[in-house]
């Protein structure tokens, strides 16, 4: 039988993290407060917190148990770099819109993560946003955000 490897660094901050939010998240759905029947409204949200409690507990009590990380970034690059466009993303959206802000997204994200492919994330970015408001707007007459910049 092998040794557990080592945890990685912040693994077992950010497990603890994940059991408060679980536990928010809980707390949340118990403030629903309808539990009289299965399928009841807040029976779900209720299950779902308790789920991702449970099993937060779980990963973050294996992750402590396990030997002190090594050195090594806590947090990597790509996944630092794909945060920031999120945020960026979610603070654009408003001004440019869905199909604007999701195609700049992607465009940098896929041109982030294949370190430069810029023609082929422009084409898959594209095609993506293409695909999302054929189907959404035009098929379920989803009404996306236009922005107010090119309205």
């Amino acid at each position: 039988m092998t040794a557990a490897p080592a945890r990685a660094p912040g693994e077992a901050l950010f497990c603890w993290a994940l059991v408060l939010l679980g536990a928010g998240v809980t707390w949340q759905a118990g403030g629903i407060g309808y539990f009289d029947s299965p399928s009841a409204a807040g029976v779900f949200p209720l299950a779902a917190g308790l789920a991702m409690t449970l099993g937060a507990l779980v990963a973050a009590v294996s992750a402590t148990r396990r030997a002190a990380p090594g050195s090594g970034p806590v947090l990597p690059k790509d996944v630092a770099a794909i945060g920031a466009l999120v945020l960026a993303y979610m603070a654009g959206l408003e001004a440019l819109g869905f199909v604007a802000a999701s195609f700049l997204f992607l465009l940098l994200a896929i041109g982030w993560l294949q370190r430069g492919r810029w023609l082929h994330a422009g084409l898959v970015a594209g095609g993506a946003v293409a695909l999302v408001y054929v189907v959404f707007r035009l098929g379920f007459r989803v009404v996306l955000p236009q922005g107010w910049i090119f309205a």
